[in-house]
């Protein structure tokens, strides 16, 4: 909690603090890669506080880890630049939905310096708050913030992804992806402009780290997939051009890895984009690290790889069927519904979506593949139907996108009938080829205006509101408060935001943890432990 609060609150690369007890206290350094803490000593006898406070006192402020390529600006300022009409006009261009307030209580902006690695220059750029921030519950990870930046000369804003990316074999930096993408002409993206690391004020060769800081600059700014005008728009955005996006894009050598509903946006002309690509990988890398670990979102993660406890290689056919499970994920809690959405539903979404079951590595996914071969019945293609009034198109659409995973993940006994290994055999091939499923499977559809009666169906409210699940369970706590409230899958579902996981196995060290600097410890200040998985927010 004290680590989170130090990042929370401000522009920070690593910190420090002191664990004070009756008889001991030990000295911790933290940053998004680990945590360091000393041997215990006895505070009452010893001169290390002191003597840590006496130092502390005459750091610098890069010696006390704040992110020295992010200043404040002066009041005198920030108001000249907050009164700019044309400023005022651009941020009131923006959805209001989507825009959080700019500054701080006191009215402060920020001055960023960001640098690109291509060009080797530097640029100035000012910005408020972050606009979106990741939910993470442990320290260690990416902490991925998205803010809006004002560029002036051309009088509009810019959006800056900025994250601490992990630095592990196969993993190419964000930046330099978009400019592999960008060369080949991929369409549906957000627009990169210039990015790189964040160069280090210290860096140590003797303890490396793990996540480095990272930024990417990009024009354009959208809005969340679940934010949707019509279900065609919903549809066009998702099957059609983030689609497309990820078929150029492998034709171009890259592989995305992490589609998911966060990944989707829609931009101001109600087209999608494509974005997030810090997990990819380029297709002509065929090194065996990237069979040591999983890479993904869990919530849309193909049930191939949710299921397989030992390392699998990420194809092409995972990353089709996480774009299934996003769009069965949007219809079910944004697609306007006959009444609520039944309580069997609701426990349905859970099961399908949150599936896992910790054992070393997480593992789960059979109700993906449940539903994929239609035998939920809570996902059965009448019950889409009854419950929804969506168009003729949309329902069609989800019969058609499950089909061939249907086939894929249909079980037979020790013979299986000549036809079906046929067809399944075909179906396996139509996978591996990047078209397949923007132009055998989505296009036909979206461009097939008689099944789409009306552009005037928006997402509707969200049938699992946070609100309401804390006051229906309120009372549990009160009626247990010495026992931990059970878990609760409404909870999980809330829970589900965009943030890939990245498990491992057998990796040689750890991305989060803590190391001892003295003696073995009993310290508390991280429950990690060798083979654990660990989970890294994003986005």
């Amino acid at each position: 909690m004290y680590g989170h609060m130090m990042f929370a609150h401000g522009h920070r690369i690593f910190g420090f603090g002191l664990v004070i007890m009756p008889n001991i206290a030990r000295i911790i350094r933290f940053d998004r890669s680990n945590i360091v803490f000393s041997e215990q000593f006895d505070w009452r006898k010893h001169w290390a506080v002191p003597t840590f406070i006496h130092r502390y006192e005459r750091m610098s402020r890069a010696e006390r880890g704040w992110d020295t390529s992010v200043s404040r600006l002066s009041p005198t300022a920030t108001q000249t630049l907050l009164n700019d009409t044309a400023v005022r006009d651009m941020i009131d261009a923006l959805p209001k939905q989507t825009v959080r307030p700019l500054t701080t209580l006191n009215g402060a902006l920020f001055k960023f310096e960001i640098w690109d690695d291509e060009e080797c220059t530097l640029h100035t750029l000012i910005a408020g708050l972050p606009q979106t921030q990741t939910q993470m519950l442990t320290l260690a990870g990416r902490s991925t913030r998205g803010f809006l930046f004002f560029f002036f000369w051309k009088k509009s804003l810019l959006y800056m992804k900025d994250t601490f990316r992990v630095t592990l074999k196969g993993l190419r930096k964000e930046s330099d992806v978009y400019r592999v993408l960008r060369r080949a002409g991929v369409p549906h993206l957000p627009g990169f402009l210039y990015g790189g690391d964040v160069p280090a004020i210290h860096p140590d060769a003797l303890h490396p780290e793990r996540t480095i800081h990272h930024r990417v600059v990009l024009k354009k700014i959208g809005r969340p997939l679940r934010e949707f005008e019509s279900t065609r728009q919903l549809v066009v955005s998702m099957c059609h051009d983030a689609v497309e996006a990820h078929a150029a894009a492998y034709v171009a050598g890259v592989l995305h890895r992490d589609i998911s509903a966060g990944d989707i946006l829609i931009d101001e002309n109600g087209h999608g984009m494509l974005i997030d690509w810090e997990l990819s990988r380029l297709i002509n890398d065929t090194s065996a690290a990237h069979r040591d670990y999983r890479m993904g979102t869990w919530a849309f993660m193909s049930a191939e790889l949710c299921r397989d406890q030992q390392p699998a290689e990420h194809l092409l056919r995972h990353d089709f069927e996480s774009f299934v499970h996003v769009l069965f994920y949007h219809v079910f809690r944004y697609c306007k519904m006959e009444g609520a959405l039944p309580q069997h539903i609701r426990m349905t979404m859970v099961d399908v979506f949150e599936d896992k079951r910790p054992d070393g590595i997480h593992h789960g996914g059979q109700n993906k593949r449940g539903y994929l071969v239609n035998l939920l019945t809570a996902f059965s293609q009448r019950n889409v139907i009854d419950i929804s009034p969506i168009p003729q198109g949309l329902q069609d659409l989800l019969a058609e996108t499950r089909e061939p995973f249907g086939t894929f993940y249909e079980r037979w006994g020790r013979r299986m009938p000549d036809d079906k290994r046929q067809r399944k055999e075909e179906v396996l091939n139509n996978l591996s080829r990047p078209s397949y499923f923007f132009e055998d499977v989505w296009k036909p559809w979206v461009y097939k205006d008689d099944a789409w009666v009306t552009d005037n169906d928006p997402a509707a409210a969200d049938q699992f509101p946070p609100a309401k699940f804390q006051q229906r369970q309120a009372p549990v706590r009160r009626r247990k408060p010495k026992s931990k409230p059970p878990s609760s899958k409404r909870q999980k579902l809330n829970s589900m935001h965009s943030a890939p996981v990245l498990s491992l196995s057998s990796m040689p060290g750890r991305l989060s943890g803590a190391n001892k600097i003295g003696v073995d410890s009993m310290s508390a200040a991280t429950t990690c432990r060798p083979g654990n998985t660990v989970e890294l927010g994003s986005k």
